[in-house]
């Protein structure tokens, strides 16, 4: 049976079903598929969304928030022993805790009462081609066919869509993270107590000397605790080591204390270059599947909503000159890259250069505590002007630029000297 569409979307997590809500919205046929028994089953990260992402989608602030965070807690564990510690406190919410499974499951939801059919339980094999090269449907393990006059990839780092379609291959092993999560639950008075500071509700992220190329996330929702790290495929030490080590540091262990792990999930996530090419004939790629996760932070929900929404405005604008062709589709791609998403995965991709690679780990020790020191002194944290804020940061502390160097001062635009 030929199931006929205007587009074709590949993935229910926050691209797909943003994109299906955009152009179901605008009145054209969308069918959005996913391959788990429920949208948000696989999820790992993005346990906190922060006021950016209700800054695009303005509606999202009726979905099921959990806590609104009002204070990060910063701690360095530093090779010496020692240990730094840095907070911020605001009254407006940098952001809100989810749970990542019921919040995905309500925006695909929205996407589905927009007018976008969804169908779970639905593999995607292959991209299906008209002799003309386009892309015009998918095919399902099941041998299910669906048509659309567009496809949009939104199917994870491990997309099918862009790899059957020839836009991609594999991901290198380091342009690669697996990220492992772990959540407990305490109750709600108990967490209550654990992330409350000063009338503050606390985020924690925890750094250590040991483990730098990376980070440990503890975010509180109403009755859970969610924690996790990643590193990249060709991490010496698999995550999941450095989660027990992590758990091993007082500010961790103790926030989870006498819970019950009732949760232990793995997700691959994309920390390397985008793709080299987003968008073809018939076809568009949009989030993990582009590769759209900031390498410095491992952060990927705000980018992946927000292309899948620029996306689903090309993809409409197409069918509405009736030109799917990659000449037409190109301008998805010069726009993301005109975006904040551009701006951030560039300086992102930058700054994870010369941290892992040029300035090694006692520098990059010294490197963490000027920028932890910078954003929480301008309070632009967590934000997209990271760059500014340690810029002015370094500007007045002319001791960190000379000891980081001139590859920092130069990519940041801040005169030094040695």
């Amino acid at each position: 049976m030929r199931r006929i569409y205007d587009i074709v979307v590949v993935g229910a997590g926050p691209a797909g079903s943003l994109a299906a809500k955009t152009a179901a919205e605008k009145g054209f046929r969308v069918i959005l598929l996913e391959r788990g028994r429920r949208p948000g089953d696989k999820n790992v990260g993005g346990e906190l969304l922060t006021q950016d992402v209700f800054h695009h989608f303005s509606w999202m602030a009726e979905g099921p928030l959990e806590r609104p965070i009002t204070r990060w807690s910063f701690h360095l564990h530093r090779e010496d022993g020692s240990l730094v510690e840095l907070a911020f406190s605001r009254s407006k919410p940098f952001g809100y805790t989810v749970h990542r499974p019921e919040w995905d499951r309500w925006v695909s939801k929205a996407a589905a009462e927009a007018g976008a059919q969804l169908k779970t339980s639905t593999l995607v094999e292959r991209v299906l081609k008209n002799e003309g090269g386009y892309a015009i449907g998918v095919e399902t393990s099941k041998g299910e066919k669906f048509y659309g006059s567009l496809v949009i990839g939104a199917d994870g780092v491990n997309s099918v869509v862009a790899r059957s379609f020839g836009l991609r291959g594999k991901w290198p092993p380091e342009a690669v993270a697996l990220a492992v999560k772990q959540t407990y639950r305490l109750g709600e008075n108990l967490v209550s107590g654990r992330f409350t500071r000063g009338g503050c509700v606390e985020a924690l992220v925890v750094f250590d000397d040991h483990y730098p190329s990376g980070y440990c996330w503890v975010f509180p929702s109403k009755r859970l605790v969610a924690l996790g790290v990643g590193a990249t495929l060709n991490s010496k030490e698999p995550p999941k080591l450095q989660l027990k080590r992590m758990l091993r540091l007082p500010a961790v262990r103790e926030r989870v204390k006498g819970g019950r792990l009732i949760e232990e999930a793995a997700r691959l996530i994309p920390v390397g270059p985008p793709a080299a090419k987003t968008f073809g004939d018939g076809i568009l790629l949009a989030g993990d599947a582009a590769g759209f996760t900031c390498p410095m932070e491992g952060a990927g929900y705000e980018a992946a909503a927000y292309s899948g929404k620029l996306a689903a405005e090309v993809a409409c604008e197409a069918l509405s000159a009736g030109d799917v062709s990659a000449g037409f589709l190109s301008a998805y791609e010069e726009r993301w890259r005109e975006s904040w998403i551009g701006l951030n995965l560039d300086f992102g991709g930058r700054m994870q250069n010369l941290i892992l690679r040029e300035l090694g780990i006692k520098r990059v020790s010294r490197f963490l505590y000027g920028f932890l020191t910078a954003v929480a002194k301008h309070g632009c944290y967590p934000s997209l002007s990271h760059k500014e804020a340690l810029a002015r940061f370094l500007r007045e502390n002319g001791e960190l630029l000379t000891l980081l160097g001139g590859k920092v001062g130069a990519f940041l635009g801040v005169e030094h000297s040695l």
